[in-house]
C-alpha cells in the first residue's frame, strides 16, 4: 500500500510541476504567493467538486442502490481516463 501512494504521490507531483512550470515565471518576485493561490485554488477546487460529486453518489445510492454503483463505476473510470491521459502527455513532454 505504501508504494502505491508513493506512486500516485510522485505522478501527481510531476503532473503539478509541469502545470507550475508553464504558470509561474521561477525567476519572478512573487513566486511563493503565486504559488501558495495556485495551491489554494487546486484544493478549493478539488473539495467542490468531491463534495458534488459525493452528494451525487450518496442521492442516487438512496434512490437506487444499482444505479448508485453505477454511477460510482462510471465516475472512477471518468477519473481514471483523464488522469492516464494528462500522464500519456505529461510523459511525452519529459521524454522529448
Amino acid at each position: 500500500m505504501v508504494g502505491v501512494t508513493l506512486t500516485i504521490g510522485l505522478i501527481h507531483g510531476l503532473g503539478f510541476s509541469f502545470v507550475l512550470r508553464e504558470l509561474l515565471a521561477v525567476d519572478g518576485p512573487h513566486v511563493w504567493p503565486s504559488l501558495a493561490a495556485f495551491n489554494l485554488g487546486v484544493e478549493a477546487g478539488q473539495a467542490l467538486v468531491a463534495v458534488t460529486v459525493w452528494l451525487l453518489a450518496f442521492h442516487l445510492a438512496r434512490t437506487s442502490e444499482q444505479l448508485g454503483d453505477r454511477v460510482r463505476v462510471a465516475i472512477a473510470l471518468g477519473c481514471a481516463a483523464i488522469g492516464l491521459t494528462w500522464l500519456v502527455q505529461r510523459g511525452q513532454l519529459l521524454i522529448a
